[in-house]
């Protein structure tokens, strides 16, 4: 059988986010001092950090996406305060981390030491208090040494550019990657005042089935295959009905989760547009192009 969500995000996303070198568990109570601190890391080392600022572990549907985050990092920075130690889901995920083999490093958010918890797990270890500059700056340069890249260092230059997004000189249309495979093309509908695109949910379905093979593919549908074997006249019409039920919802998923990295990736609102059961369109507002025209 398909493996699930682990295998599609692998397809979709590729190096697209799940392929980011640090991840970072924090809790949202402090994203005032965590989100400046990630800015600066990428302004320093590039796109390299995976954060999850939409909450989408809301949905247990997409812990697949926080797992494979952490399986694809090299280095884990726990930020560490007294809201992400109460935060069982923090705690979730540094100790995959650590049973990853993970490089976790502690960051201390609030001039405190490091917690009991963390200490009886992970034991008295360095950690970085963020509010101390040297700590800081070594961190940076170990952390381009761990990961592999080059720090640029120059004070205030602008992280704005991305090289995932293309928009072109008229503002006719603009290109989201989604990985090295897919694109999503929004062009611009003047009517409605909005971009519009459609996600390639067929072409990257296309791409698992060729990925697992077509045998791995019918096993998306085991109970429906069962049936017709015992009765192979009667139950071929119901064997029909229940694989495109299987086929569409597997479809509403990937789409589902594309649109929701999209959102997460970009800061963006992708929405979807509907028209028709067959349709993944989605509708992007001036608002939002305008942000993402920031980061050109």
């Amino acid at each position: 059988m398909l493996q699930g969500w682990k295998e599609y995000l692998f397809i979709i996303f590729g190096i697209y986010r799940m392929g980011k070198s640090i991840f970072i568990s924090y809790s949202r109570c402090d994203e005032g001092i965590v989100f400046p601190f990630i800015d600066r890391i990428e302004r320093e080392l590039g796109p390299v950090c995976w954060i999850d600022k939409k909450g989408i572990e809301s949905g247990s549907q997409f812990e697949e996406v926080i797992v494979c985050a952490i399986e694809n990092s090299k280095v884990v920075l726990f930020m560490l305060s007294d809201k992400s130690i109460d935060s069982k889901w923090t705690k979730r995920e540094v100790l995959y981390a650590e049973d990853e083999g993970k490089r976790i490093v502690p960051v201390v958010l609030d001039g405190g030491k490091l917690r009991k918890w963390f200490k009886f797990h992970f034991g008295n270890v360095d950690y970085i208090d963020i509010r101390d500059e040297e700590q800081c700056e070594k961190l940076l340069e170990d952390m381009a040494a761990w990961i592999g890249v080059n720090r640029n260092s120059q004070k205030g230059q602008s992280s704005k550019g991305n090289p995932q997004i293309e928009i072109s000189s008229d503002g006719s249309y603009i290109i989201l990657k989604i990985n090295e495979l897919f694109k999503l093309v929004l062009k611009k509908d003047t009517e409605r005042n909005c971009y519009v695109g459609e996600i390639p949910v067929q072409e990257i379905l296309d791409a698992v089935k060729e990925r697992n093979g077509d045998s791995k593919v019918a096993a998306m549908f085991p109970s429906a295959i069962g049936s017709v074997m015992l009765n192979p006249i009667f139950m071929l019409g119901a064997l029909v009905v229940h694989a495109k039920k299987r086929l569409d919802a597997r479809k509403k998923e990937i789409f589902d989760s594309i649109v929701s990295e999209l959102n997460h990736e970009y800061d963006i609102n992708l929405r979807e547009k509907g028209g028709g059961n067959s349709s993944f369109f989605v509708e992007l507002g001036i608002q939002d192009f305008l942000k993402i025209t920031e980061r050109i």
